[in-house]
């Protein structure tokens, strides 16, 4: 599912199929994250939603909910503090 919504590198979560049209949660295959200014590990600090159009599949509106975490870097000092992670461009993996 996740790659026929243009995603392919994305875990799917849900799908859900009512009378408006299909909706796919899906969220980045991160598990572990590390801050992008030190380089120090980071933990889970909350998670949020955003969702859009994205045309649609077997003939009925597709929706992507992502579901973006929150990351807090743990050294202290470091002013990254906290970061949401990105939706990915389409069909380009994370690493």
């Amino acid at each position: 599912m996740a790659m026929m919504v243009g995603y392919p590198q994305a875990r799917v979560l849900d799908v859900v199929e009512d009378a408006s049209g299909v909706r796919v949660d899906l969220e980045t295959p991160v598990d572990e994250a590390r801050c992008s200014l030190c380089g120090g590990p980071a933990t889970l600090s909350g998670t949020e939603s955003v969702s859009g159009v994205v045309g649609e599949a077997f003939g009925r509106t597709s929706v992507v909910q992502w579901r973006l975490r929150e990351w807090e870097c743990q050294e202290s000092g470091c002013p990254a503090g906290r970061w949401v992670e990105a939706i990915p461009a389409r069909g380009v993996s994370r690493g």
